[in-house]
């Protein structure tokens, strides 16, 4: 697949409809997409949302989300068609969750009702159908961005799904989050029943609640993902989403958050709840990396795409991007004062 590199140098330049009402310029073609909540808090209580794309030259475009109405959005991704992106929403005092849509062709966001009032939060796809975790133990489903679905997630009653990734035909699905405890792993063989491994000692980091970039699928179909075990920053590393291999991350100053991988055999970064970025070849190869200092705060999300370009955001709405993992340059998205919760890329579809 090839990929056209936009380099990290177009900062300071956002654009809203400038090439008419709520219209992208010519050959617009989207490359990285970040969204946002109101800054702080709790990710089912915010009101305030955000998004913005950034497309293959460097520039970022705000997305206008006035159709989602007073809900925060808490995980992104390509939309299956390959044009433009989806969302999802919170449900903030027990109203109904909204997914969202957006081509690349335009600017404005389309709300779609879910019915139902499972908070939304990391969201991925196969074979043309989107899956979402919840903040409430439950997994939500699309044919069609029409009629959406749930089943149990089974995992611990106070289960927080913060990152799903999946590997089909035949199609093996894996959860990460907060369970009770450590037991914080779902997996599951046809996206309809969902089991925890509770034998892996393992959850995401907790702090804020609000990143939605915590398990990839790597170049060789490995899931990886980041957490904690008493305290202890962690990696976890499957073949088969059942089976999984924790390493201790050493060089990691506190603990991980998110991370990200092209999933076409690039690197893969790892960041940290103190603003330390890592990049490495492997999960294995984190504990040798050497932690740069990128942000003062929380690194709430992260994506990448061939070249490599590394793209991670903060609790503060700060968005940074680098082709090496060592240098990092501030992007001005228009997000900056909110609270970043997912980014994704064209990469890997």
């Amino acid at each position: 697949m090839g990929h056209f590199i936009g380099p990290p140098g177009n900062q300071g330049i956002v654009s809203s409809g400038i090439f008419g009402p709520n219209t992208a310029p010519p050959g617009f073609v989207g490359q990285f997409a970040i969204v946002a909540m109101t800054g702080g808090g709790s990710p089912n209580s915010a009101t305030t949302n955000g998004m913005a794309v950034r497309d293959t030259s460097g520039v970022w475009h705000l997305i206008d989300t006035s159709a989602l109405g007073a809900r925060a959005i808490l995980g992104v991704t390509q939309n299956p068609s390959g044009d433009g992106w989806v969302c999802g929403t919170n449900a903030p005092g027990g109203i109904d969750a909204f997914a969202g849509s957006v081509p690349d062709s335009n600017l404005v966001l389309a709300g779609i009702d879910t019915g139902l009032t499972h908070p939304l939060t990391a969201v991925t796809q196969d074979a043309g159908t989107l899956f979402w975790a919840t903040l409430d133990n439950n997994v939500v489903s699309t044919p069609d961005l029409v009629s959406f679905s749930a089943v149990p997630g089974h995992g611990p009653g106070s289960y927080t799904g913060l990152g799903i990734a999946m590997v089909g035909d035949p199609v093996d699905s894996v959860i990460v989050g907060l369970g009770s405890g450590t037991a914080g792993i779902l997996n599951s063989a046809d996206n309809i029943t969902w089991a925890s491994l509770g034998s892996v000692n393992f959850a995401t980091e907790s702090d804020s609640f609000v990143t939605s970039n915590t398990i990839v699928i790597d170049g060789n179909g490995n899931y990886n993902a980041v957490g904690r075990e008493a305290g202890n920053g962690l990696g976890a590393v499957s073949s088969d989403g059942i089976a999984f291999t924790l390493t201790t991350l050493n060089a990691v100053t506190t603990v991980p958050t998110v991370l990200a991988n092209d999933g076409e055999g690039g690197p893969l970064l790892v960041a940290t709840r103190d603003g330390h970025v890592l990049v490495a070849d492997s999960m294995a190869d984190i504990p040798a990396a050497t932690p740069v200092k990128v942000s003062s705060t929380n690194i709430t999300c992260a994506a990448s795409i061939p070249g490599p370009l590394f793209l991670v955001g903060d609790a503060n709405g700060i968005t940074y991007t680098s082709t090496d993992g060592v240098t990092w340059v501030t992007e001005t998205t228009g997000l900056e004062g909110l609270t970043l919760t997912g980014a994704a890329s064209t990469a890997g579809f």
